[in-house]
């Protein structure tokens, strides 16, 4: 086990950097999104002008960090109460969002693979995987880090089961992988990894996060959450 939990580190860490180094290179997918942000600012400044700010309306903003806190500060002045204000990750997660935006942050939810929160609720199996992460490469695990050592984790539990290195043998045993959260050392987050019949994950859960007293906590699922969502949150003229 320890040596599935050496090697699922090792993959995770490489995967990591190659992120990283993906990340620095130029996408023409940026253009998009800069256009789906300036999308999100129209939708906030329509509201207002169509006077549709009276009413709760659900959805929310898309964006980065200052763009997030430029379209929260714009639906507090236009007065747009939303059922629900459901960001990207991009925005919420980062320390620089709350610290300019303060309790105007409040009620703000998102979906991460991972937040500080979880561990204090995680299967002592996986918390232990954490502190051996943290010790091992002297950084704190990060959002991406969850989704890495899934990964992973897969990878250990495919190469287990194969005693050559053909490709077809391989494919075949990734095909059959069923590792699940609290099981296997290599799984920090919900709730393990098996594949359906679209190949998608039919055990993946994103961890659902709302900002509450200018502190991101989680609120699903269950077996995670250290506070109750606050849906719809409360209207901008009754906020303090």
């Amino acid at each position: 086990m320890r040596e599935q939990c050496r090697r699922g580190l090792e993959l995770a860490q490489h995967m990591e950097q190659r992120w990283v180094g993906i990340a620095r290179v130029g996408n023409p997918r940026d253009v998009q999104r800069r256009a789906l942000r300036q999308e999100a600012v129209e939708l906030v400044l329509h509201h207002r002008v169509a006077g549709r700010n009276d009413q709760p309306e659900p959805g929310g903003p898309l964006g980065d960090r200052a763009d997030g806190i430029l379209i929260q500060r714009a639906m507090k002045q236009l007065r747009l109460n939303l059922v629900a204000n459901v960001h990207p990750a991009g925005a919420p997660p980062n320390i620089q969002y709350v610290g300019n935006l303060k309790d105007d942050a409040n009620y703000v939810i998102c979906t991460l693979g991972w937040t500080p929160t979880m561990e204090e609720k995680l299967p002592p199996i996986a918390k232990a995987t954490v502190g051996e992460y943290t010790k091992l490469y002297n950084v704190a695990v990060q959002d991406q880090t969850g989704y890495s050592l899934s990964a992973a984790a897969a990878m250990v539990a495919a190469l287990s089961q194969i005693r050559s290195l053909d490709r077809a043998a391989l494919w075949q045993a990734i095909d059959k992988v069923d590792v699940t959260f609290g099981q296997d050392p290599n799984v920090i987050i919900p709730f393990g990894v098996k594949w359906d019949e679209k190949h998608d994950n039919a055990k993946s859960q994103p961890a659902v996060t709302q900002i509450l007293n200018q502190q991101l906590v989680v609120v699903a699922p269950k077996e995670l959450a250290s506070a109750a969502p606050v849906v719809p949150p409360p209207t901008w003229d009754k906020r303090a």
